[in-house]
């Protein structure tokens, strides 16, 4: 419990001093002595890729995982801002989930992915899975 409320205090961190998702990786694996990373994580990821990330990531690499890790949380702090944003905002017919590299992403694309104003309760939260670098944007 204290090295999870240790990572979360780093990636903290890592996102006020506007750091790369490496240098966020490097201070997690700062706290994990060098140890991150999850044999079935990774055999998820190898087999169900999001946005392609998984493809282009040494998922046997603590450091990469690790990396993985702090793009995972950083963008889910960052989708939840947007969210609450357009949210505010109500800026034409509601919120749409924008998928990341021209419709790649497995998980974001099929299905609705259109919400109008009185849905949001249905509106899936962003990123929906390990490696989605999705985003909301505003449904006009």
């Amino acid at each position: 419990e204290n090295e999870r409320k240790e990572v979360g205090a780093r990636l903290s961190l890592s996102a006020l001093l506007g750091e790369t998702y490496a240098e966020a990786g490097g201070r997690i694996l700062d706290v994990a002595n060098g140890e991150f990373g999850w044999a079935v994580f990774a055999n998820v990821l190898r087999s169900d890729p999001c946005c392609g990330y998984a493809k282009s990531c040494n998922l046997d690499d603590p450091l990469e995982v690790a990396q993985l890790y702090a793009r995972m949380r950083m963008n889910e702090a960052c989708t939840s801002l947007d969210l609450e944003k357009l949210s505010v905002s109500r800026l034409g017919k509601g919120i749409k989930i924008l998928p990341a590299n021209g419709d790649n992403c497995i998980s974001c694309t099929r299905g609705k992915h259109q919400y109008s104003w009185s849905e949001l309760q249905d509106l899936p939260r962003l990123p929906r899975q390990w490696g989605c670098q999705c985003t909301y944007s505003a449904w006009i």
